[in-house]
């Protein structure tokens, strides 16, 4: 609830926003305009904030605040596994080895919003919600849930004091 004072007269009883309490980004309102800052991603609420009211401006420019998601909105979680075993061998008194590698990662991500883009402005505005300032928790579209990676390593001495390797990698998601 936002901080309000009272003024009683003979008649009616009247709230009016008390401007010392909001933040200096939601302190100036437009004449005539009731709004009622109710906090960050709370947002204003007041008699008339529909287009071509007292409370709105005519303009498109927009003052937009993004905040980091506190508590339960927003996590990611990863679980991986990884196998390594090298073994070494003589071929015609000549050392080399060959190295395998396997491993397997698992994530999961959920966010409020993607900020999918350069600027908070489309930020905010590009993402589907019912109300502006109430977006809920999502899968996120970025993560890569399966992760599966191979690696071989082959290394010879085909010229003595010379190794010669060749190395292959494989990545799947």
């Amino acid at each position: 609830m936002a901080d309000t004072s009272t003024t009683s007269g003979s008649s009616s009883t009247a709230t009016k926003p008390v401007a010392a309490a909001l933040p200096s980004f939601a302190a100036a309102l437009l004449a005539g305009c009731d709004a009622v800052f109710q906090g960050i991603r709370n947002g204003f609420t007041g008699s008339d904030l529909a287009d071509g009211g007292p409370c709105d401006s005519g303009f498109t420019d927009e003052d937009i605040l993004l905040t980091n998601a506190t508590g339960d909105h927003g996590f990611t979680q990863t679980a991986s596994i990884a196998f390594s075993k090298e073994f070494e061998y003589e071929l015609g008194n000549i050392p080399g080895s060959f190295n395998f590698m396997v491993g397997y990662a698992y994530s999961t991500a959920k966010v409020v919003n993607p900020s999918n883009s350069s600027t908070a402005g489309s930020s905010f505005e590009e993402v589907a919600v019912v109300t502006p300032n109430q977006a809920f928790l999502a899968p996120s579209q970025f993560v890569n849930n399966h992760n599966v990676t191979i690696a071989a390593r082959f290394q010879q001495e085909f010229i003595r004091d010379y190794p010669t390797g060749f190395n292959i990698f494989f990545n799947a998601r």
